[in-house]
């Protein structure tokens, strides 16, 4: 849904790599970053969106836009071995587009016949996300020899000829402005996605799998995350 404005996205996040880092939020994603074709990654970045894609007022100069309601941070460097430390934006720094209610915040589920979201408490606004093996929102993005990339995030190594064969954890980060839990409801969630997160109030590490026997896109808490393995994908058209 994000390819049309990615061409602005490159033009714009180009002229990222040699900003500063944002200072240090209220936690960071810390890992290794790799490139399918082997190129050295230069830097990464968090991207987030309203899924609407409208535009909303940002904040402070944390997060820029870069596409209609579409905002990233400047670009962490990455050292020669891959490894990278890139800081999270803190709670101000986030345009109030960015952030849903609860029982709406997940793309995945919208416009899926009887699958819906009960979020408790009802007032609760989580970061905006969709999740697909092209990339995720929020979700780390890259820079390379190669150029500009979403990326797939996993603790075991990638093969991008089978992403969705992945026997691991694809994991994501979510902003909860307050503690939430959110789970799918209806017979529709079966066969499609599942959801059943607790969130804190603020960032939090939660993780996608895939049930093959159900054919099944599972999201659950990942407190237990291991190291970041950032896989920047495959750029088309």
């Amino acid at each position: 849904m994000f390819r049309r404005s990615w061409v602005v996205f490159a033009c714009a996040s180009a002229l990222l790599i040699g900003c500063s880092q944002p200072s240090p939020g209220p936690g960071a994603i810390v890992g290794k970053a790799v490139e399918g074709s082997g190129a050295p990654v230069l830097g990464v970045g968090l991207m987030m969106a309203d899924l609407a894609l409208v535009p909303t007022a940002v904040g402070t100069a944390e997060l820029i836009e870069i596409g209609t309601g579409q905002y990233a941070t400047s670009l962490a460097p990455v050292a020669a071995d891959g490894s990278f430390r890139l800081p999270l934006p803190a709670a101000a720094d986030l345009p109030e587009g960015v952030l849903s209610p609860a029982d709406g915040f997940l793309f995945n589920v919208q416009g899926v016949a009887d699958c819906d979201l009960l979020a408790e408490p009802t007032g609760a606004r989580v970061s905006s996300h969709w999740f697909d093996d092209r990339g995720v929102v929020p979700g780390v993005y890259g820079a390379s020899t190669e150029g500009l990339a979403l990326s797939l995030v996993t603790e075991t190594p990638l093969d991008l000829t089978d992403v969705y064969g992945h026997p691991g954890r694809f994991l994501v980060w979510l902003y909860a402005d307050q503690a939430v839990a959110i789970e799918t409801v209806g017979a529709g969630c079966v066969g499609n996605v599942v959801v059943d997160v607790a969130l804190s109030s603020g960032w939090n590490v939660a993780a996608w799998t895939f049930d093959a026997a159900l054919d099944q896109l599972v999201l659950g808490d990942a407190t237990d995350a291991g190291e970041a393995i950032v896989t920047l994908l495959p750029q088309t058209p």
